[in-house]
């Protein structure tokens, strides 16, 4: 939980956003199943912190067309303002 609020606050700094700033859709896609049942255990806290209004939270395959996951991470992030 903790990577993906970091993650949400790298997108928001990269758009010069304050944190309180609403994200309206956010995206969550994971290619382990554990680290999408952990982020599902914590869906509210992590609107309630980061003031997201809808979380989705998919899982995808590492290589799947379509799907680039970065080298060594274990989710991605979309975010809709």
């Amino acid at each position: 939980m903790v990577r993906a609020l970091s993650e949400i606050r790298r997108i928001k700094s990269e758009k010069r956003l304050s944190m309180k700033a609403p994200i309206k859709r956010l995206r969550i896609e994971s290619a382990e199943e554990e680290t999408a049942n952990v982020l599902r255990g914590h869906v509210d806290a992590i609107c309630e912190i980061a003031v997201v209004e809808q979380i989705e939270i998919v899982p995808v395959k590492r290589g799947a067309t379509g799907v680039t996951l970065q080298k060594d991470a274990d989710f991605q992030l979309a975010a809709e303002f």
